[in-house]
């Protein structure tokens, strides 16, 4: 399921890593254990998914892009002037 961006779409990864998971946020001893216990480190994000108790999911699903947070809309702003006082001397 791709996410929906503001001016496009966001692919979700459709083959994960434990990296992937870690770098996604989820504890590196956790995500390590739960490779070891059912002898999955990497594969596709629907088998693993398939594997994942419940409260495992929301990990895998944002290491796939399926599920997260982000904002923003590519612009930026400024003008260049500047205004004030100032205050300068020489000693």
């Amino acid at each position: 399921m791709p996410q929906r961006k503001k001016y496009g779409e966001m692919k979700s990864k459709e083959f994960l890593t434990a990296y992937d998971v870690i770098q996604a946020g989820a504890c590196e001893g956790a995500v390590a254990q739960w490779c070891r216990s059912r002898n999955f480190y990497m594969g596709f994000t629907s088998a693993a998914i398939e594997l994942a108790a419940e409260k495992d999911k929301p990990y895998i699903e944002i290491a796939a892009g399926m599920a997260g947070y982000g904002d923003g809309d590519g612009y930026g702003d400024g003008y260049g002037y500047g205004y004030g006082d100032g205050y300068g001397g020489r000693a």
